[in-house]
């Protein structure tokens, strides 16, 4: 049930967002960071991290607001401009 409300069934779609979604986050790693990601060496623990922030947000126990996750200095650079 829950499959077919996030994909509509559909496989390809189930395999293909999430590969997408791991493209970027590799990217950042390799080009910005340049480090390796952790799901390389621990892939479980970083399947199982991502199924958690995932059920945390879901639950509403993590907050998709970006300003709450920021420190004082972030928040301080971003509203200086409005």
């Amino acid at each position: 049930l829950a499959f077919n409300k996030a994909f509509g069934g559909n496989i390809r779609s189930a395999v293909i967002l999430p590969l997408t979604g791991y493209f970027f986050a590799w990217l950042g790693h390799f080009c910005f960071e340049k480090n390796k990601p952790a799901t390389f060496i621990y892939p479980t623990f970083s399947l199982l991290g991502d199924f958690n922030m995932c059920f945390r947000i879901l639950t509403g126990v993590e907050s998709m607001d970006p300003n709450s996750l920021a420190g004082p200095n972030l928040r301080e650079i971003f509203s200086a401009g409005n």
